[in-house]
């Protein structure tokens, strides 16, 4: 689980399945597991009340998404995202990443005001979707990683140029 905002999304990892009618909610509902080095989050029960990005596209409660997190080395972390939704979207939206570390940089408290406001806005939409769903799923990660590998000290996702 990871809080944005104050809004938890949890990730189930327990072997559960998504339940056969899921209640529509903000983040929807996410059960992930490991296909070899991939974490593998798949998501769906969403509500209707958001949008894919900060233009305003729509989403329907069919909205579903899976994110595949891989570490390839120390230093980086992929991510493939494909986002479906046959209600508003023709196909679907592949989205791919590659995160850098930065061991020279902490992490800080993340503090909603209008700056964050403007830096976010002058992403393109894709990325806007990918910071807002991906975040700090891909920091927990990292993280966990970086302490079973023995790293003391924080560490910083950066999106590579």
């Amino acid at each position: 689980m990871f809080s944005e905002s104050q809004l938890p999304r949890q990730i189930f990892l327990d072997g559960r399945s998504h339940p056969s009618d899921p209640n529509p909610t903000w983040w929807g509902h996410s059960v992930g597991r490991w296909e070899g080095d991939t974490l593998v989050v798949d998501s769906i029960g969403f509500n209707d009340k958001t949008w894919l990005d900060l233009n305003g596209h729509p989403h329907t409660e069919m909205l579903h998404i899976v994110e595949r997190y891989r570490r390839p080395d120390l230093g980086h972390l992929e991510l493939d995202m494909t986002v479906e939704d046959s209600g508003a979207l023709k196909k679907p939206w592949i989205i791919k990443r590659t995160y850098n570390l930065d061991p020279k940089e902490d992490i800080m408290e993340a503090v909603c005001i209008g700056i964050s406001l403007v830096l976010i806005s002058a992403l393109d939409s894709r990325q806007a979707l990918l910071m807002g769903v991906t975040a700090l799923v891909a920091t927990a990660i990292w993280w966990g990683a970086q302490r079973q590998a023995g790293v003391k000290g924080a560490v910083k996702i950066v999106v590579a140029p």
